[in-house]
């Protein structure tokens, strides 16, 4: 089986096979893992359905500080989470990846 989720301005597709399905239809044939993958610490990249949210250590905190980077980040406009046990950011898209990483001043070489 093939399950994806395609993120799109107009609404979330969901599809399996190819198929398009509802939200439903395609949580009921996929366990939800994030919260699992989180506490794991795992990164998303090992799910085969989607690459965001993404888990960086690179642009986390220590677990003690993630309400003041939260704080920082609600000022300067990026809404990024963090994982509470590990510190890892969470990032929801590539462009909230974007504004932490210039937040940051890291230079991505990717």
């Amino acid at each position: 089986m093939k399950a994806e989720i395609i993120y799109r301005r107009s609404g979330t597709l969901y599809k399996i096979d190819g198929k398009e399905v509802t939200e439903a239809e395609y949580r009921a044939a996929t366990p939800d893992r994030f919260e699992e993958i989180v506490e794991a610490g795992e990164t998303a990249q090992s799910q085969t359905t989607t690459l965001w949210p993404l888990l960086s250590d690179s642009l986390g905190v220590s677990p003690q500080h993630i309400p003041e980077a939260v704080a920082r980040n609600k000022r300067n406009g990026v809404n990024v989470d963090y994982c509470p046990k590990t510190g890892r950011a969470i990032l929801n898209s590539p462009g909230e990846r974007a504004k932490l990483i210039k937040l940051e001043n890291f230079v991505d070489k990717t």
